[in-house]
């Protein structure tokens, strides 16, 4: 028992190493060597490796302290890591380079400066619990220093000197390492080369000149690389956006910090929407009027966003800095509602951060937090708003428990169905027991006001739930809409996100190898992934393989696909045979594509496909050529124009007209794009191309401040079935 106690003793870091390691292989994501289980060993673990360094009494014999202590972090390092490689064995892991980075370049730095900490401490220090103290200040004391920094700047993403990189947000998926991590690394160079001048000085008294040097040199280096770290994008700064922006406009409650060549009336309509929105939910909630505005940051694209502030994919607001950061989109901005309701829910929470959870919002409670978002920005124009998003989760048997929604377990489910579900609950509430009994909620970051148990208030969710009307297809819809597991259940989540958008880039280029190469790499980790799946029917499609196209689909259906899944293969089978002048084969796919649910907008592009081949001739070579171009690619902006033209003389007058104003409406040229709407010359082919003019009809009277003639152009379709999802898209703009 003695020598076991000495041995534990001896080798308890290691053997503690060696347990955490392990320990977080019983996670998919934090189990395997990447971003963030280098984030969490480095944050975690550096602290033990300086303590352990700084109480070990032992003498190297043959190796120096400062060498025996680097090898013992080194080693500290390889035996956390090595159970997350032997782990990688038997789960798919993608990215071994950047996981090899971040490793490298992450936690590994952070052992060895720990363990250089635990020399300074073990030969300044005598007291053991000094030693601790002064280990725990120092590693802690980064990790302080970097939520301060999350705190005051608008930055998502730091770096720290033990923990390595923070990526700010596990849903940004698609992460690559970041090359400013190597100068900020130099910077850690220079701290470890301070910290061995240190040490130095203390143990070869003979050789203060030359010690004393390597300190000083570590030291100024080491501040000069952290004091310009805005400018070596190390950190931001809101000065450091404006520069890159460029924009300021102001409002009551908005400040716009936009891109200078941003048009002046796309500017005030994103304005007016932020002004309009903040006082919407400040009358819903009986809040007070806002005393200093919100600032909405709107980056030109997810690059400059990532570079600037270090979420690129991730739209996000920081609510207690009362601060909203998107790519710009075009207006009604998709997002904006949703992340200003972050902010407003500030002025209610009590929480560090201006949201709920617990130890006074340090650990956020995801679920309220997304939640109340989602209830406040209801978007009821969608094709399912989330009452009937939950509705459908509830009958596939998807539906998060209500214990998740309110818990740490939210983020464990895929983030469509909890945020869904989530603002459909809060939602309910905010119906059903008023503002005041919402509020309470999300300040006290529990569901006790309601005064029953969970099961009791789940019960009533469900019950109203079932209330909901599904549209017809709604249940087919939802099953494809939220078929993407969790980032911490999917296989190499950010490598596969990586490759998706590779897909799209060889799409567009319509280098149909690369499509399907790069489709079979994500099937080889993901086999059940919808795009890489249709990817591959389309490239094998248009390459001309129409027999491995056909099994391809045939695969797809017999894994029991949702159906609106099964609809694009069989559309994209249609278009492959529509290329090669197999009219008959492509309609009949056509056909069987058109008895499945789809979105609207698949099915009116459907549609439009089977009215060309009726008419045939001139008719269908266009709209086959707006579809296809001739090699499957579509026509650009460009040629649609010309193609409506075509339209136009072949006495498709307002086919082509809608053409050409669906161009104009996307480059929010939404003058121009009215007048091609208003334009008469004979029935559109179906009521969904009805549907649609009238949305953006009634879009563009809004974007142009014509809010009367949209007033009287929406009482004409009030009270009809069939137009209120359009109606309700544009109903709060109206009302107001």
């Amino acid at each position: 028992m003695m020598r076991l106690r000495m041995y534990v003793a001896r080798f308890g870091a290691e053997i503690l190493a060696l347990v955490f390691g392990i320990a977080l292989t019983f996670d998919r994501l934090l189990g395997l060597p990447g971003a963030e289980s280098s984030l969490l060993v480095g944050a975690l673990f550096s602290p033990i490796v300086g303590i352990a360094v700084a109480l070990d009494g032992r003498v190297p014999k043959k190796l120096g302290l400062i060498s025996a202590s680097l090898l013992r972090g080194a080693l500290l390092f390889s035996l956390v890591i090595a159970p997350l490689y032997a782990h990688s064995l038997f789960e798919p892991f993608c990215g071994p380079r950047d996981a090899a980075l971040f490793l490298s370049f992450g936690a590994l730095p952070g052992f060895l400066l720990a363990a250089l900490l635990g020399v300074f401490a073990r030969v300044y220090l005598k007291q053991r619990a000094f030693r601790i103290a002064f280990v725990l200040a120092l590693t802690l004391g980064s990790i302080v220093l970097g939520v301060l920094e999350f705190l005051w700047t608008p930055g998502i993403a730091i770096y720290g000197e033990f923990g390595g990189y923070l990526p700010g947000t596990f849903y940004e998926t698609g992460r690559k390492f970041p090359p400013e991590f190597l100068s900020y690394r130099l910077g850690s160079l220079f701290f470890g080369l301070a910290l061995l001048g240190g040490i130095g000085l203390k143990l070869t008294p003979s050789r203060k000149v030359e010690m004393g040097l390597l300190l000083g040199i570590g030291l100024v280096g080491y501040g000069i690389v952290r004091v310009n770290a805005v400018e070596l994008d190390h950190a931001t700064s809101v000065k450091k956006i404006d520069e890159a922006l460029g924009g300021i406009a102001v409002s009551e409650r908005c400040r716009l910090h936009y891109p200078r060549e941003l048009r002046p009336d796309l500017r005030a309509l994103h304005l007016d929407e932020c002004e309009r929105f903040i006082a919407h939910v400040e009358a819903l909630l009986g809040l007070e009027a806002r005393r200093e505005p919100i600032d909405v940051f709107l980056y030109r694209s997810s690059n400059e966003k990532r570079r600037l502030m270090g979420a690129g994919q991730i739209q996000l607001a920081k609510p207690w800095r009362s601060e909203v950061h998107l790519v710009i989109d075009r207006f009604p901005h998709p997002v904006l509602a949703h992340e200003l309701a972050h902010v407003l829910g500030a002025e209610i929470s009590t929480g560090l951060f201006g949201v709920p959870g617990a130890l006074f919002g340090i650990i956020p409670n995801a679920g309220l937090i997304e939640g109340f978002a989602v209830a406040l920005a209801f978007n009821e124009a969608l094709e399912l708003d989330p009452h009937q998003a939950s509705r459908a989760l509830l009958e596939l048997n998807r539906l998060p428990p209500l214990r998740d929604l309110t818990s740490l377990s939210f983020v464990r489910h895929p983030s469509s169905n909890a945020y869904a579900a989530a603002g459909s609950f809060l939602r309910f509430v905010l119906e059903r027991e008023g503002a005041e009994k919402l509020k309470t909620i999300y300040r006290q970051s529990s569901l006790a006001p309601l005064g029953r148990s969970v099961a009791e208030i789940e019960e009533a969710f469900h019950r109203f739930l079932r209330e909901i009307e599904l549209p017809e297809g709604a249940l087919e819809l939802a099953a494809a809409r939220f078929s993407r597991p969790s980032v911490f259940h999917a296989s190499c989540p950010h490598e596969t996100a990586q490759l998706r958008a590779q897909l799209g880039s060889d799409r567009a280029a319509g280098d149909l190898d690369a499509m399907l190469e790069t489709a079979e790499t994500i099937l080889a980790v993901e086999p059940a992934d919808l795009t890489a799946r249709l990817a591959r029917v389309r490239a094998l499609a248009l390459s001309g393989a129409k027999a491995k196209a056909q099994n391809a689909h045939d695969e797809l259906m017999a894994l029991n696909y949702p159906a609106p899944i099964v609809a694009r293969s069989f559309l994209t089978l249609g278009d492959a045979a529509w290329l090669r002048a197999e009219r008959d084969e492509a309609e009949a796919y056509f056909r069987e594509a058109l008895e499945l649910p789809m979105s609207e907008d698949e099915r009116r592009n459907l549609q439009l496909r089977l009215y060309a081949m009726e008419r045939g001739g001139e008719i269908e070579s266009a709209i086959r050529t707006l579809f296809l171009g001739e090699d499957g690619r579509g026509a650009d902006s460009i040629t649609v124009m010309n193609l409506s033209r075509k339209l136009d003389e072949a006495g498709e007058i307002s086919l082509g007209a809608y053409l050409a104003a669906r161009q104009l409406y996307f480059r929010e040229a939404y003058r121009d794009a009215l007048e091609r709407l208003e334009q008469g010359g004979g029935a559109l082919p179906t009521p969904e191309f009805e549907r649609e003019r009238i949305r953006m009809l009634l879009h563009c009277l809004v974007a142009l401040g014509e809010l009367d003639r949209a007033r009287v152009l929406s009482a004409q379709y009030e009270g009809n079935p069939s137009f209120s999802r359009v109606l309700a898209a544009f109903r709060h703009r109206l009302t107001d």
